[in-house]
């Protein structure tokens, strides 16, 4: 996989040597997804950062596109209002 430019790794601020290593979990595993559904498990696995590895310090970071944050941002207000239902229905 291809780096894009602007990235730079955040402990050493090296942007040189840094090697794309993917998802965390590249596949979703099937129980999950009929756990939770197939849309909140595509969400859910949208909103995870691209992890890199520096080559100069080491160091593995995450950095979420533009896409995974709006996805985050959807699942985070899913959750509140799931939470919201739960506490409207019990009062």
């Amino acid at each position: 996989m291809s780096v894009p430019d602007p990235v730079q790794c955040p402990g050493c601020g090296d942007g040189s040597a840094i090697t794309c290593l993917g998802k965390r979990h590249a596949v979703y595993p099937a129980g999950c997804v009929m756990l939770i559904g197939l849309p909140f498990a595509i969400l859910h696995q949208s909103s995870a950062p691209i992890l890199y590895r520096c080559g100069k310090c080491g160091k593995e970071f995450g950095i979420r596109g533009a896409l995974a944050r709006i996805c985050l941002i959807i699942l985070i207000t899913i959750g509140l209002a799931i939470v919201w239902g739960i506490t409207a229905a019990l009062t």
